[in-house]
């Protein structure tokens, strides 16, 4: 049964190819591009999944759901502590292919948007000890991608992000900009 439901998936995929729907789903590595006040973060581990909508030709909005998470030897919350961003992006992103022709080969890809995001902080046990709230952060990225069918592109890319908020662990409100480059491969299905 699951060998006929992933043929007919894969055999039926072209034919609804030409949607403006996009599913998209990201994971990769993220690359803190400073430190967490005095506090030093290791490089982190993130994903996305996301849905799009074709505007335009070119031009798709994006909505989706993102976590990444950092961890700290030693930080303003304690020490052996994980930081945690979680929450929403939403943004515009563009897709054009090399050649020109719609369709024709790989494309690069632009994207620009808003994050909807908050910031947790762990403990070793796993138990929050701090939550920042939501607030609003940015990111722009870069790719290129490439079509295995139809319907399915697999895409490697780059994403810089950032969020700035306000962390109270006790008594103590820290300013924290939390920025990081996020290396990422992701898999599109068109529907």
């Amino acid at each position: 049964t699951t060998m006929a439901a992933l043929a007919a998936l894969f055999t039926a995929a072209p034919v609804t190819a030409q949607g403006p729907w996009t599913l998209d789903f990201r994971a990769g590595a993220a690359l803190p591009t400073q430190d967490l006040g005095q506090d030093e973060i290791s490089t982190g581990t993130g994903f996305e999944g996301s849905l799009g909508y074709r505007i335009m030709e070119h031009v798709s909005a994006y909505a989706g759901w993102d976590w990444h998470r950092f961890a700290a030897d030693q930080s303003f919350a304690g020490s052996d502590v994980d930081l945690e961003e979680t929450g929403y992006a939403y943004g515009v992103r563009f897709e054009h292919p090399f050649s020109g022709e719609s369709g024709a080969g790989p494309a690069y890809t632009l994207r620009a948007g808003g994050t909807y995001n908050h910031l947790e902080i762990e403990n070793s046990e796993g138990d929050i000890i701090a939550d920042s709230g939501h607030g609003a952060g940015w990111e722009v990225g870069a790719g290129v991608t490439f079509g295995l069918n139809e319907a399915w592109r697999v895409s490697p890319g780059a994403r810089y992000r950032s969020l700035s908020s306000d962390v109270e662990v006790g008594d103590t409100t820290t300013d924290v900009d939390l920025r990081y480059v996020a290396l990422e491969i992701g898999i599109t299905w068109s529907f």
